[in-house]
Formats: C-alpha cells, structure tokens, sequence
C-alpha cells in the first residue's frame, strides 16, 4: 500500500458522501493493521507512508452552557446530594470517595469563575494564591509563556478559604493535590467532571444537534459567553482567558441572536436620553402650525 492508495481511498469516501471524522477512524484502522501486520507475521510496510497528513479536519461544534444549565451543573456535582457508587449517600461514602467529590465540585467553581484551562486549575499552587487579602490568584500560562493575575469571585474566595483551612490533613503545595501524591498536581478528575455534565443532562441528543456538544473545556466558553453578555469586549476577554490575540477568544463566545439583541437594547437604553418636554412641545408646535 502506498500513499497514493491512501490518497484514492480517501476521494473515494468523500464522493460517497462519508464525514471526515469517518474518514479518519478509517485511516486509522488503516494504519492499526498495518501495524499488526508487521508485528504479528513480520509482513514487509511501507515506512513511508504519512497517515497523519492524510487526516481531514474535524470542526467539532461546541457550545456554552445557559445560566440554567450551569447551575443545573453546579447541583448535580453538590458532594452532599448526589448519589455514589452503590447508591451510596454523603453520609456513608468513604473518605476517598468524599475528598474525590469535593475536589470535583471545588474545580467545576474554579473553571467557572476563572475560565482556565484544566491543567491551568489543577496547578495551581499556594504560593500563587493571595492567602492574606483572599482577593486574586496568579495564574500561569503555559502556551503564551506568562504570568497573569486574576481576582476572585465571592463563591471561589469561600472555596478557596475552605480549601486553605483543610490544606494541612494533605500538607500539599498545590490546591487541587493528586490523590496518593500531595507533591503532584490532581490528575483524573475530568471523568468526574463529565459524569456531572451528563447528569445535569447537558448533552441531550436534541441540544447537541441544535447548538453542539458541551464538554469540560465548554466551562471556558461559558465563562468568555457570560462576560460577554455583561459587557467585556474581545480585548479585554483576551487577557482573562490567557490568548495573545482577540481572534482566538472570539471562538469561545457563543451568544444565540436574542441575547445579542437583547444586550444591544438594554446597553444602547441605558446610553440614550429622554426627549425634554421643551424639544417635544417644539416638535408639536412645528407640526401644528
């Protein structure tokens, strides 16, 4: 097989109408028994075929959650009411299980009220959080390669606040420590944060075919989507979400038409004033006369 074969195969698929996500699971299965080939009966490949060239883009529709579906999120990852393993309650859930949760629950605030990436949230360190005034975290970025201060909310200042209170039961550096290892960072805990985005049903059929799948890295649409709709403009959002251009953040804004409409309205109201009685009674006069 060479890559012209591949190359045939692939016009092939798009003449028969197939999704380009099809056609890379299938250069992929492709490539897998190529593999297998070798390892298994020591068939001869060609080295020199590029598998991952031929992938086709894939645009993934995502999209940002409503302030109903976000707390709807937020209640159905509470530690204290949702329903564990064996339909176990809070009460009788082991120790593992309840820091398991509410290392969940803390991070879901985290990436809400900060809109940071999820390695940025699970590294943050003590040493980055201003314990004494409670009132910003330094942030590091590590894709623009750079420091930035973000100021807390009132809800993450209490998660923060409680976490600091606990931190000596793991005598960790990190605020979100690995389960085992308090030296490392939390790793692992996207699974939980999908269980809860399935519970709070945010991902049924008919929303995902309407405005796109919501994912963990969907929280960063929300929080870019909720700024927006109070005001920050592209410039400003670009700073808060740790991107070195306005174009990149103006991919994680997904406000539906009626919100534009309705934010226009109430901005451009709140900007304008009344006609005085005097220019009113100029303009009938005017008219009368």
């Amino acid at each position: 097989m060479t890559n012209r074969d591949l190359d045939q195969i692939m016009m092939n698929r798009k003449k028969e109408g197939y999704a380009a996500a099809s056609i890379n699971k299938e250069i992929d299965q492709l490539q897998q028994i190529q593999k297998y080939c070798k390892k298994n009966w020591g068939i001869k490949i060609n080295h020199e075929m590029d598998f991952d060239d031929l992938h086709q883009k894939v645009k993934k529709k995502t999209r940002a959650a409503t302030v109903e579906e976000e707390q709807r999120l937020i209640d159905a990852m509470n530690p204290t009411t949702k329903t564990y393993l064996n339909n176990c309650t809070w009460e009788r859930a082991p120790k593992n299980q309840r820091i398991w949760s509410v290392d969940s629950f803390h991070l879901l605030i985290t990436y809400l009220d900060l809109g940071l990436r999820s390695a940025e949230g699970r590294k943050i360190l003590w040493s980055e959080v201003d314990t004494v005034n409670w009132i910003a975290i330094r942030v590091w970025r590590s894709k623009t390669d750079r420091n930035d201060m973000l100021q807390m909310t009132d809800r993450l200042r209490a998660v923060l606040q409680s976490r600091w209170k606990h931190r000596g039961s793991r005598n960790s550096p990190f605020v979100f420590p690995h389960a085992s290892d308090p030296k490392k960072y939390r790793t692992g805990c996207l699974g939980a944060l999908r269980t809860g985005i399935d519970r709070a049903g945010l991902n049924d059929p008919e929303i995902v075919k309407r405005h796109g799948k919501f994912t963990v890295h969907s929280l960063r649409d929300s929080y870019a989507t909720r700024l927006t709709e109070q005001g920050i403009i592209p410039s400003e959002l670009m700073h808060l979400l740790g991107h070195s251009n306005e174009e990149m953040s103006m991919k994680y804004i997904h406000m539906r038409p009626s919100d534009a409409m309705n934010k226009g309205h109430k901005l451009r109201n709140s900007a304008t004033t009344l006609i005085s009685t005097e220019l009113e009674g100029a303009i009938g006069d005017a008219y009368d006369r």
